[in-house]
């Protein structure tokens, strides 16, 4: 089979369909039932392979300890998994252009609706439903007790805060930037509002990795039939359900832009080496050849820069 340019297939991904509707309200609550069982579990998990490493890279960008500091989080999301957690040392400010208070709020959904559009809104309504955000907020609580803080949560664009330069000690933000339209312009606005010597972290995910496009049978590992890289084979696209905008930038296309704007930054990959048998029998029937395995294996990029 003739194998299309890596930038032809991400084109044919971004023209497939990317409905929510009931299906995306059934991949959901299959979702709830794979992870409930092992929420705790997860959540440890998280903080042992995710987050540890993350705060171990803005300790040593930062020079100090990180108590007592302010920090500010992009995109901290319903159940602020993240903030939870660095609440532990800092002092946290959540922004988001969906802040939704706890309760039934009305107008909250009205302007979720008039600024992100009712698929955001169907998906939002069947999470609070299904008990996925109060689910993670507890396994926090539990695996976390001195996680109980909540964080204070601004409703902000990131390319256009309202902070101060310099108001804040560390910025960051997990699995976000994917979502972005423009990213650097959150690059620029996180420098700006970070103050001399502080960190900005940023940990986003590729969308050429296996689970890139989102889908939550990937994320849960329970396929229920979705092939491995699907939205990156022409034959196979057709079976992804997105969850949500992605901006679909390259592996190449993202280091160029963390070296344009946190030139001497430390750079980390995490990596799905368990794929590797899965990529070599694509491989041998001839697919995928227009993507390195750099660019098909490594999931998430950590970057983590001092403002000088």
């Amino acid at each position: 089979m003739q194998q299309q340019p890596a930038s032809t297939a991400i084109r044919s991904a971004s023209s497939c369909a990317e409905q929510t509707s009931w299906r995306e309200f059934v991949d959901l609550y299959k979702a709830l039932r794979v992870i409930e069982g092992r929420i705790d579990a997860q959540v440890r998990g998280d903080c042992t392979d995710i987050y540890e490493p993350s705060v171990e890279m803005i300790r040593r960008a930062l020079g100090r300890p990180l108590e007592g500091c302010s920090a500010l989080e992009i995109g901290p999301g319903q159940w602020m998994a993240q903030a939870r957690y660095f609440s532990q040392w800092m002092q946290v400010t959540g922004i988001d252009l969906d802040v939704l208070p706890e309760g039934l709020s009305i107008g909250a959904y009205v302007r979720m609706w008039r600024d992100n559009g009712w698929r955001r809104v169907a998906k939002t309504i069947g999470r609070k439903l299904l008990g996925f955000d109060r689910m993670h907020r507890r396994a926090y609580e539990r695996v976390m007790p001195a996680a109980k803080y909540t964080p204070e949560l601004r409703t902000m664009d990131a390319t256009r805060m309202t902070f101060d330069t310099g108001t804040f000690d560390v910025a960051y933000s997990f699995n976000v930037m994917e979502h972005v339209p423009d990213p650097e312009a959150v690059f620029r606005e996180c420098i700006r509002v970070v103050k001399s010597g502080g960190v900005v972290f940023h940990d986003f995910h590729l969308y050429t990795s296996d689970s890139g496009a989102h889908d939550t049978r990937a994320v849960t590992g329970e396929r229920d039939g979705l092939s491995h890289w699907a939205h990156l084979r022409p034959d196979r696209v057709a079976e992804v359900r997105y969850g949500g905008y992605l901006n679909r930038l390259s592996l190449a296309e993202w280091m160029a832009m963390v070296d344009r704007s946190f030139p001497g930054a430390e750079i980390r990959m995490r990596r799905n080496e368990h794929l590797r048998d899965e990529l070599a029998k694509l491989r041998a029937a001839g697919e995928l050849a227009a993507y390195s395995d750099d660019q098909l294996l490594v999931q998430n990029i950590m970057v983590a820069w001092r403002k000088p």
